[in-house]
């Protein structure tokens, strides 16, 4: 209001209407008259729409909601709500809770959450949709929401985002089972989560921007014609075996984003799964390997990035959960460098069964590493880690670091003082500016360096550490 102030008078009408008071709750929860300038009502309507723009939750889909916008704003005044109503960006984003708890409460408030969201889409008009249909389990009456899916699948051409589960209603209702697959002309990102009860083709095939494609499992039934060579961004959460990467590779031939997790409880992986030559993604930035296993049979982060060829790589996140962990091969990592030429600025490593030798052989093979994150929950000594860090030539670039350690490592906390502070002094090389360090029941361990942590801290090290 005080901007608007100093700008003079918007209108030309008389001064002494266009301002107020009103009453309104201070800071202490007392009521007190303040001054409410009603120039705001003389903004154009163009801006006024602007500035409702930026008042929408800052999430990724809408649920409607009477205290927030767009359902606040109508409630201001009339010239509000016309504007709210009139503008079709307050209304093309949704979140549907098709939820059988609603139905339970009787088929009048079903009614009127159907009301209310095709009201909604209807006041977005042609603006590009962002959608996200939330079903709940044991949804027993798939005819009450067929209304509002079929008049979501008649706005395919709008969909810009969709997030959806089509395990628990009739796909066909979304997708109609038509001689040629529809078309989604502005179509960017899809989320699928699915189950194994889901057999219908998902037919994004006419979708030329598609470019981000995330599922919660995979294989997923796609249609043939899937353009994967579009696709920049792919995840997998639960990858049911390592042929299931190599299809998606094969496929993706320009992806800049890959996350997988390997879930195989009993689905060993045999050798004849792996590509027998080097994969080449040119384009791939960032790798996200997660395998996971009750029974050791997953594949090793290194035994998949020893097939890939990746000269972009910026970041690699290795995580492997299992009860009969196999240690890193430091050779094969290394070899896996060479041959990509990569240069990493970011490695994580999440519960890796690794010793520390094999760790810096591999470690001193990314001169470029700018962060690095380690969460290595295992009885393994890592002082000769830290003891590294106090040499010029070992990270030379690492500004940030994380790590997470058991019990028994490390043991000697002046080794980690003394390489903090060597890094925090360091000339010729990159200063190290941020440090997390998380030890399971060291508050001993930290305690008898209290004194060099808090120095380093008083100095200007963002400096976290915690036992």
């Amino acid at each position: 209001m005080s901007l608007l102030a100093g700008l003079g008078p918007l209108s030309n009408r008389a001064p002494e209407y266009q301002n107020q008071n009103t009453l309104v709750f201070d800071g202490l929860g007392r009521l007190r008259y303040v001054p409410l300038s009603r120039r705001i009502l003389a903004l154009p309507l163009e801006i006024l729409a602007e500035i409702f723009t930026h008042c929408l939750p800052d999430v990724d889909f809408i649920t409607p909601n009477p205290s927030t916008a767009p359902l606040a704003l109508c409630g201001v005044c009339h010239q509000w709500r016309e504007v709210a109503l009139s503008t079709p960006t307050l209304w093309s984003s949704l979140e549907l809770i098709l939820d059988p708890a609603a139905l339970d409460k009787g088929p009048c408030q079903w009614d009127a959450y159907v009301y209310l969201c095709m009201t909604w889409l209807a006041r977005a008009r042609q603006a590009p949709l962002v959608l996200s249909l939330r079903l709940g389990t044991g949804l027993t009456r798939p005819e009450c929401v067929r209304p509002i899916l079929q008049a979501i699948a008649g706005m395919s051409a709008q969909w810009r985002i969709i997030n959806f589960d089509p395990s628990l209603v009739d796909t066909s209702l979304l997708f109609p089972n038509t001689a040629a697959p529809p078309a989604f002309p502005i179509l960017e990102k899809v989320t699928c989560k699915n189950n194994t009860q889901f057999t219908s083709l998902l037919p994004f095939v006419n979708a030329p921007r598609l470019r981000e494609f995330h599922t919660y499992s995979y294989p997923i039934a796609l249609h043939p014609d899937f353009p994967w060579a579009q696709i920049t961004t792919f995840t997998a959460r639960y990858a049911s075996s390592a042929s299931c990467f190599w299809h998606v590779l094969d496929r993706a031939i320009n992806l800049v984003e890959g996350k997988f997790r390997f879930q195989l409880w009993k689905d060993p992986v045999i050798p004849s799964e792996s590509p027998t030559s080097i994969k080449s993604l040119d384009h791939l930035q960032s790798l996200s390997v997660d395998t996971n296993s009750e029974e050791g049979t997953a594949p090793t982060p290194i035994s998949v990035l020893r097939h890939l060829k990746t000269p972009a790589l910026k970041r690699l996140t290795l995580r492997q959960h299992s009860f009969e962990p196999r240690p890193i091969d430091a050779s094969a990592f290394c070899s896996w460098i060479s041959q990509s030429a990569v240069r990493l600025h970011y490695l994580e490593l999440s519960f890796a069964p690794v010793s520390s030798e094999p760790l810096i052989i591999c470690l001193k093979a990314l001169p470029s590493l700018v962060e690095l994150q380690l969460q290595i929950l295992r009885n393994v000594d890592f002082d000769p880690l830290f003891s590294q860090l106090t040499n010029s030539d070992f990270l030379p670039r690492v500004e940030i670091m994380h790590c997470q350690f058991s019990t028994a490592s490390p043991s000697n906390p002046h080794v980690l003082a003394r390489a903090l502070r060597c890094r925090w002094d360091a000339v010729g090389i990159t200063r190290l500016r941020t440090f997390w360090i998380f030890k399971w029941n060291g508050a001993d361990y930290f305690e008898a360096i209290i004194s060099e942590l808090q120095q380093l801290q008083q100095e200007g090290m963002d400096l976290h550490y915690r036992g």
